[in-house]
């Protein structure tokens, strides 16, 4: 199947302020002084579902932090030390979306957003 190179896409304000926040944390813990993010957008023709992706050559994202994202883990001896990603979440949550992170055997981080598309 051919994909085109371009084309566009609508997102709710929910998910633009979860977008935002992935890409300048991505910037803002980055270790080197010209990090790399890159964002994808796809939509299945079979499936309900808009799919953004956000990848960084960042360190990896410590264990804490990622309690954020996850599910009911979330407790005041167990969280992370901002929240962002906690906002990033919820964010997703409030459109009927979710939020998985996947951190890659080079190094890098990506966290895919799910929601149904309109």
């Amino acid at each position: 199947m051919l994909r085109p190179a371009e084309g566009t896409a609508t997102i709710r304000p929910e998910v633009e302020l979860a977008l935002t926040e992935l890409c300048e944390n991505a910037i803002q813990h980055a270790d080197s002084p010209d990090p790399e993010v890159v964002v994808t957008v796809g939509v299945s023709p079979d499936e309900p579902w808009t799919r953004l992706t956000v990848t960084d050559d960042g360190p990896p994202t410590p264990d804490p932090e990622l309690l954020a994202l996850r599910d009911d883990e979330t407790t005041p001896l167990a969280h992370g030390t901002g929240l962002g990603l906690w906002m990033v979440r919820l964010a997703v949550e409030r459109v009927g979306g979710h939020v998985a992170v996947v951190e890659n055997d080079d190094g890098d981080t990506t966290v895919t957003i799910r929601y149904p598309s309109q």
